[in-house]
């Protein structure tokens, strides 16, 4: 009996985007890293792309960009937004996925994720 395609198609992307986010974990600290957006939603069986966020303490984040929250909230600044675009392009040299990758600080993405699904990609460490 032959597994299907569309299941094939599916565990191949999970596979890939747990690779991708082992890899950030690593690179950021062993942080977990979280799939979410529009690619959680039931109705969204092929997503344009692949919401990949890590949270980082309010702290480390500030130093990490030299940049306060508050501000980084209208702003993003140059660093942040390089730094971002650099890393979901390497998401999409490993995963051949529309990867949109972002490092977020704790205290936003608590209020931005609140009620909304998500899932841990990454290993425990």
């Amino acid at each position: 009996m032959n597994c299907p395609q569309h299941l094939i198609d599916r565990v191949s992307r999970l596979v890939r985007l747990q690779d991708y986010a082992h890899f950030l974990s690593f690179h950021y600290g062993k942080l977990p890293v979280y799939l979410c957006g529009s690619a959680m939603l039931d109705s969204n069986m092929n997503p344009r792309d692949w919401d990949l966020a890590i949270e980082m303490f309010d702290e480390v984040f500030e130093e990490r960009f030299k940049i306060k929250i508050a501000e980084w909230a209208v702003d993003t600044g140059q660093l942040w937004g390089a730094e971002m675009a650099m890393m979901s392009r390497k998401g999409w040299d490993m995963t051949k996925l529309n990867i949109d990758f972002q490092l977020c600080p704790l205290s936003w993405a608590k209020e931005k994720f609140k009620g909304k699904k998500k899932m841990k990609l990454s290993i425990s460490w």
